[in-house]
């Protein structure tokens, strides 16, 4: 009697054209979950300027002017600084929030760095009379 035995496992072939399809698979994830993240980072800095430009508008309200050391309300002795330094507030920054008072306006910008450095959207400014609006030339920055 002749009994031939089943061999189990894979052949090379089959495990090359695996590992093929795994590569192919991480190239095409890999750049659009980059820039997934990167997105979100943008989006974080836009959202942190207009939540320092309401700051900075409800303390021209109470107090007839711009400031960037005075406390945002009676109650809040927290000055700009302390609210609005860096994004995240703990852990590696990758925006920086800084602001410029001038007489009767202001300017706030937020500058990418760390992992952003280099980002296509560049710096995000908003001053008193103006739109936010970005430094770069990205087709995605305002969204």
């Amino acid at each position: 009697m002749n009994y031939q035995r089943k061999s189990g496992g894979f052949t090379l072939i089959e495990l090359m054209i695996t590992v093929a399809v795994i590569g192919i698979l991480a190239a095409v994830a890999l750049p659009s979950y980059s820039s997934y993240i990167a997105r979100s980072k943008r989006a974080e800095a836009r959202a942190e300027v207009l939540k320092a430009e309401g700051w900075l508008e409800r303390y021209y309200t109470e107090n007839n002017r711009y400031s960037s050391t005075a406390a945002a309300t009676t109650t809040n002795p927290t000055a700009f600084a302390g609210l609005f330094g860096s994004i995240p507030k703990t852990g590696t920054a990758y925006y920086t929030i800084s602001l410029a008072v001038t007489g009767s306006g202001y300017t706030i910008t937020a500058t990418p760095t760390g992992s952003m450095t280099g980002d296509e959207c560049g710096n995000y400014t908003k001053t008193n009379v103006e739109y936010l609006k970005a430094s770069g030339t990205g087709s995605n920055c305002l969204k």
